[in-house]
């Protein structure tokens, strides 16, 4: 019986080391398949499955944030573009473009807090934005001081690119406020020319309390008192006014002969409403903001015809695209995903994203001081992708003395220049520096 039990313990014992695998050896991968798990985990990680990730800061909230809609879109359709059609960044195998966006909402201190936030806990490799010139002002010296790539839409505030230093990863492709002096006194000389009785000798200008109204009165109002024109009002207000009654009757009672508003949408439209019910026959010429919406022209109706502005881009442009499928596509979603025709902020989402996407495919690497350098290198022709939505020359990164030879400009593109635009049955037409494809209404009715 005592052995019949042993027996019975030693099978049974065998059987839970079978059932444990016990002692036997665990079978080792074949050195083949070894190697091609490591091939597969290399394709994996420079596959199409990678992501370039930008930080973009924006204002979706608050006074600005139609324009910082319409910008975001512009970088959304690029980016859309160039991972579908193009198959993602080339030179990364195939990464695809992931932006990651942050309200702003205007104001300066949140945006320096979400610019170090994407970097910080996004872990974004490149930033882009962020409209407002004040928000760009202090979005500039947190790229530089992270060391990463930093592409600025509008902001054309020339002291965001501005500093004692080197800059070395801030860079702005469309125009700045000193790149747009010379489209504004040509425009006045040839509508002075083209009807004398109109008085344009002197001017009063009103703007908001930024650092982009600021850098507007800094640079266009002393630049046409240096042309000979006189300053008859300066006037600041808060962004969100509620009355430009006080601001409309002291320009009613100077006797300037134009008025350059420097404003954004909603202080656009109070204001071309109070200009109008209090009489005022003074000429405009618009410094751009909020004008160069739709949502300006749809609120004020007829108000907006022929108004003159100063504009970074504009319909027309288009006639000179290399790709008129592709700015039809753009023009449709545009429409479709915000409701509004393409306009200067779209077209600088789309150049501000496409430039920096251009500088990692030069680079080859999203290594920042790479990319930093490829963008300072760059010199972008008109057949770019960049400049589908721009008349400019070109891109090219270089210095730029502001207007009056006060300062410099670093990594400013070279070729970006302003034009002046004329609000013609709803549409924004280019009246400078070509003319003669527009019939130009003035005086303005």
């Amino acid at each position: 019986m005592k052995k019949f039990l042993a027996i019975i313990l030693t099978l049974a014992m065998a059987l839970s080391l079978v059932a444990c695998g016990g002692d036997k050896p665990e079978e080792s991968a074949k050195p083949e398949e070894s190697a091609k798990t490591e091939e597969s985990a290399k394709t994996e990680e420079s596959s199409g499955a990678d992501v370039y990730k930008i930080g973009v800061v924006l204002p979706m909230t608050g006074g600005s944030a139609r324009m910082g809609e319409l910008q975001y879109e512009g970088m959304k359709l690029f980016a859309e573009h160039y991972n579908e059609a193009i198959g993602g960044i080339q030179s990364l195998g195939g990464a695809k473009i992931e932006l990651v966006l942050a309200d702003s909402t205007g104001d300066p201190a949140t945006g320096a807090s979400e610019a170090e936030r994407l970097i910080n806990n996004e872990k974004v490799d490149a930033l882009a934005g962020p409209y407002n010139s004040s928000v760009g002002a202090v979005m500039q010296p947190i790229a530089e001081k992270y060391g990463v790539p930093f592409t600025v839409t509008n902001c054309t505030a020339d002291n965001v690119q501005m500093t004692e230093g080197e800059l070395k990863y801030t860079f702005r492709p469309n125009h700045s406020n000193s790149s747009n002096v010379g489209a504004i006194l040509d425009c006045l000389a040839f509508l002075q020319e083209k009807d004398s009785s109109v008085d344009l000798s002197s001017f009063a200008i009103i703007y908001e309390n930024t650092d982009w109204g600021n850098s507007c009165v800094d640079t266009y109002a002393a630049a046409l008192e240096a042309a000979g024109y006189e300053m008859k009002i300066c006037e600041s207000f808060e962004s969100g006014s509620a009355d430009f009654s006080t601001i409309v009757n002291k320009i009613k009672n100077s006797g300037a002969g134009f008025i350059m508003p420097c404003m954004y949408v909603s202080d656009a439209v109070l204001f071309m409403n109070q200009y109008t019910e209090y009489g005022l026959d003074n000429a405009l010429i618009w410094a751009g903001g909020g004008i160069l919406t739709d949502d300006f022209i749809t609120s004020v109706g007829d108000l907006a015809n022929n108004q003159i502005t100063l504009n970074g881009w504009c319909v027309d442009t288009m006639a000179e695209s290399n790709d008129p499928e592709l700015c039809d596509w753009l023009s449709e979603r545009c429409k479709e995903d915000t409701g509004s025709e393409l306009n200067e902020n779209v077209a600088n989402g789309w150049i501000g994203v496409a430039t920096l996407i251009q500088a990692v495919e030069d680079a080859g690497t999203k290594d920042k001081d790479a990319v930093a350098a490829a963008m300072k290198a760059l010199d972008l022709g008109r057949d770019s992708l960049a400049l589908l939505l721009h008349a400019y020359e070109g891109i090219k990164m270089g210095e730029k003395e502001t207007w009056d030879g006060s300062g410099v400009m670093q990594n400013q593109n070279i070729y970006s220049a302003g034009i002046m635009t004329q609000i013609v049955d709803g549409q924004i037409r280019q009246i400078y520096p070509d003319w003669s494809g527009n019939p130009l209404v003035w005086p303005v009715a």
